[in-house]
């Protein structure tokens, strides 16, 4: 796993954002949600991967993780 999938995995963990999850379900959401962000937001990416995170990035990573399973259930990008 790249080090930008493992901090947007850990900060979406940290922030709860993967409780209402079923376990069985954890592995999907965790490799969509990865790819939902590469495409909506590849600026966390480049920050990520030059070193410049911060809590602006780590808020936006929340928000893109919190709206992923509605984008899913609706039938959005992913």
């Amino acid at each position: 796993m790249k080090q930008h999938e493992q901090i947007i995995i850990l900060v979406a963990a940290l922030n709860h954002v993967m409780q209402g999850i079923p376990p069985a379900e954890i592995k999907g959401f965790k490799y969509g949600l990865i790819s939902y962000i590469e495409q909506q937001a590849p600026y966390i990416i480049r920050k990520i991967e030059t070193g410049e995170f911060n809590e602006e990035i780590k808020e936006d990573i929340v928000r893109l993780a919190r709206e992923y399973p509605s984008q899913v259930r609706d039938g959005g990008d992913e």
